[in-house]
């Protein structure tokens, strides 16, 4: 008698856990399932992510030529500008599918060229207070921000930064 009984528990335990791992199995298709959708999404997205920073590369050179040509650029400052636009695709793919900030993309472009971090640096410390403070915040949204005022159609002078942040803060008291 007790010898059904053991294999009688015996029995429940081995359906058990068949019925467990047949549980599992599902559970784990459907997991592979989402996977495989998700990195359809995710590569999908990544590729939008590298064309529109393709087309604001292209954007950012047009206007860097515009500004060459009147002659608002020029010098050390025209080449190192040149060097960041030339990159603007580069660092967006480095902070976007590798999670690097804003200085390590930046060291991985500048290996073997005559351009170093230390000119960048200097470029950026002339620069207005609207080019310097996104650029200090290390992130791919403050690298754009950066290049959208680099490369504005009129520079801002310290006194212009200063009057539109001193109204923007009138602005939002009322």
């Amino acid at each position: 008698m007790i010898t059904f009984v053991l294999l009688g528990a015996l029995i429940l335990t081995v359906i058990f856990f068949v019925l467990r791992s047949q549980g599992m199995q599902k559970e784990l298709s459907s997991a592979k399932s989402a996977l495989k959708s998700l990195q359809k999404q995710t590569k999908f997205s990544l590729g939008s992510i590298m064309l529109m920073a393709k087309q604001l590369q292209h954007s950012y050179k047009l206007k860097l030529e515009a500004l060459r040509r009147h002659g608002l650029r020029h010098g050390d400052d025209l080449l190192i500008l040149q060097f960041i636009v030339d990159n603007v695709l580069f660092v967006v793919i480095q902070c976007c599918e590798h999670k690097a900030t804003l200085e390590e993309s930046l060291k991985k472009a500048v290996e073997g060229l005559p351009i170093d971090m230390a000119k960048i640096q200097q470029f950026i410390a002339k620069q207005g207070v609207d080019v310097r403070v996104p650029w200090s915040k290390n992130t791919l949204e403050g690298f754009l921000v950066a290049c959208n005022n680099l490369l504005a159609d009129k520079p801002k002078t310290p006194e212009q930064v200063s009057t539109i942040a001193f109204s923007e803060e009138a602005n939002e008291s009322v």
